[in-house]
């Protein structure tokens, strides 16, 4: 086996170089992380809710086909709750 003597000099002159590919893939780790945390938050501060699919005519029996969920912003709520009105009977 060969023996490579290393002296002082070429100690001192090699640095520690990063290798590209470890670079490129811990952005890439980074972004996919930071994309799964913004859809978590955006998923989290959205409600399901049932729409009309297409325009219904009044007085239509709504079937469904007429029917389709979208997803809605939930609005946060700051301070006590109101109580909600009664009607006057």
């Amino acid at each position: 086996m060969a023996e490579i003597a290393i002296t002082p000099a070429r100690a001192v002159r090699r640095r520690a170089r990063l290798d590209r590919r470890v670079v490129l893939g811990l952005l890439i780790v980074l972004a996919a992380a930071t994309g799964l945390y913004l859809q978590s938050a955006n998923r989290a501060a959205t409600h399901a809710v049932l729409v009309a699919a297409r325009p219904v005519p009044a007085g239509a029996t709504i079937g469904p086909g007429d029917l389709t969920t979208a997803r809605v912003p939930v609005r946060r709520r700051e301070g006590p709750r109101r109580p909600i009105p009664r009607r006057p009977e």
